[in-house]
């Protein structure tokens, strides 16, 4: 057994991939709570990310970035060629732009774009960030915007557009925001998006079926309908008082 470094969840919900440090990928059917399949790496992954359509996964360590198609099993790498010896620089963060684009962070602080064709990565293209201090921490898309976490303990808030070729001039630094803190990780929620719309849309609907609606300031409350039971409970009391 091995300590577990990362966990990705498939798009559908339905497989889940684990990596540890033996060096291995495992692929979890949640259906049926049993492995599904495994695949040896050279390096102990610390990051995985599903592509948007399910096909491909990205799995990160920090000397390389291997993208694994699981159908075909197809394998595409990536390895700075100016990262050697004690120069090396990590590879610390990634995130997909869309389901052939790949944006990857390291420690330098470069955020570089990066295109799956087959089975070979090629550079597109890399954000336009200054001489910024600080080292990739986490890289996180939400539609067309990618937010850059850095060590400082900042955000970077860019909006990018992926129609034609993107290049750097498509990403537009949005905002920053400090956190004050050290950052390991993002998350988002999206209150925009359809799964958490319907979610919420369900929870309204639960809330009103328990509860009467209280009528708007303004309005006058609507006379419900007596049932059975207090009609007959009604009538008992005339007859009573006629007694």
């Amino acid at each position: 057994k091995a300590a577990v470094t990362c966990l990705a969840i498939h798009p559908s919900g339905r497989v889940m991939a684990s990596a540890g440090r033996d060096q291995r990928i495992q692929l979890w059917d949640l259906m049926r709570g049993t492995s599904a399949a495994h695949l040896s790496v050279p390096e102990a992954v610390e990051v995985l990310d599903w592509s948007p359509d399910g096909k491909s996964i990205a799995c990160l360590s920090p000397r390389e970035l291997v993208v694994v198609e699981v159908i075909s099993n197809s394998v595409a790498s990536y390895k700075d060629p100016n990262s050697a010896g004690f120069m090396r620089v990590s590879l610390t963060a990634v995130a997909w732009l869309s389901s052939q684009l790949i944006a990857l962070g390291d420690g330098r602080g470069l955020v570089q774009i990066f295109r799956k064709d087959a089975e070979t990565l090629t550079q597109v293209c890399r954000v336009p960030r200054d001489d910024v201090p600080g080292r990739i921490k986490s890289l996180l898309k939400v539609d067309s915007t990618l937010l850059v976490g850095l060590s400082t303990g900042q955000v970077e808030v860019w909006s990018f557009d992926t129609k034609g070729t993107l290049q750097q001039s498509h990403f537009k630094k949005l905002r920053v925001v400090d956190t004050k803190s050290r950052l390991t990780c993002l998350a988002v929620w999206a209150p925009g998006s359809s799964e958490v719309a319907e979610a919420l849309a369900g929870a309204g609907k639960a809330k009103r079926a328990g509860k009467p609606q209280t009528p708007k300031t303004g309005e006058l409350p609507v006379k419900q309908k007596a049932t059975k039971a207090e009609k007959r409970g009604k009538l008992a009391g005339k007859l009573k008082k006629k007694r």
